[in-house]
């Protein structure tokens, strides 16, 4: 009697186990072709806008996301390659209150539209941020873009 209800056992936990692995098969399949159609949705894009230098003669367009930092280092999201700007300068980021700008290191200056700031700051579309001498203007994309 006890070698029949192994027996049973057995093969009951070999049909659930195979069974779990079908339905997580399934659900990272779903989860994958959800990503892929997110992905590819026309229109859409992981940048929320740019930041275009204003000085110097070629314009160059540094797009950015929903979290940024930026500086001279290549550990930033945003490499700023200029002596007067700081490894790690200032973080831009969508916040409660929208778009929130910061000076990560108070030793180098950080101005928004010829205005020092020392504290976090709202920003908006067409704002000129200067970092060391290095001057950009952000600019933001709405959502039908």
């Amino acid at each position: 009697m006890t070698e029949s209800l192994y027996n049973l056992l057995a093969t009951s936990f070999r049909y659930v186990f195979i069974l779990i692995l079908a339905v997580l098969f399934f659900r990272m399949v779903s989860l994958a072709v959800q990503e892929h159609r997110w992905a590819r949705r026309p229109g859409d894009s992981a940048y929320c806008g740019v930041l275009e230098t204003v000085r110097g003669g070629e314009s160059i367009h540094y797009g950015i996301t929903r979290d940024n930092v930026i500086g001279r280092s290549r550990r930033c999201d945003i490499t700023l390659l200029h002596r007067s700007v700081a490894p790690v300068g200032v973080h831009l980021y969508w916040g409660r209150d929208g778009w929130i700008l910061y000076s990560m290191n108070g030793r180098r200056p950080l101005r928004v539209n010829g205005q020092t700031i020392s504290r976090k700051t709202c920003v908006h579309d067409g704002d000129l941020i200067q970092l060391g001498n290095v001057t950009l203007r952000l600019r933001l994309w709405d959502e039908e873009e």
